[in-house]
């Protein structure tokens, strides 16, 4: 992420239930700047979703109390306000697919490289320049 210039900070969730995963997701974030949530299950995906605004949300699918591409549709978001996507070991056509239909933007297959994760940011602060215009 070092080739974007003087970016905005990003409020970011990351709902991920794998411990190291998560923690290396946040601080990799964190490394560059944004301002990072953790969650590691749906309950606490949902309050964090519910107490304060993002910019970024990065889910994981399989959750230990629920399925991930719910909480875009369990949660009243203001469509358009986050830049959400899903991510996935498990990653079908239909997984794919059932991600999009619940609103989130883009998909990542996991293990993904870490230039996949900068795309996803840079896209996050075109989405959020675009939406605050």
């Amino acid at each position: 992420m070092a080739d974007i210039p003087s970016q905005r900070q990003l409020r970011i969730l990351v709902v991920e239930d794998h411990a190291d995963t998560l923690k290396a997701l946040s601080r990799y974030l964190r490394l560059h700047g944004h301002f990072v949530t953790e969650a590691s299950d749906m309950g606490s995906a949902r309050k964090q979703l519910q107490e304060s605004e993002h910019d970024l949300l990065l889910c994981d699918k399989h959750l230990p109390d629920g399925d991930g591409w719910t909480l875009l549709k369990e949660t009243d978001l203001r469509q358009g306000s986050i830049y959400a996507v899903a991510m996935s070991a498990g990653a079908t056509k239909q997984d794919v697919t059932m991600a999009a239909a619940a609103g989130y933007i883009e998909y990542m297959a996991k293990p993904f490289a870490i230039g996949q994760l900068d795309k996803v940011v840079r896209n996050a602060l075109a989405h959020g320049t675009i939406f605050r215009n």
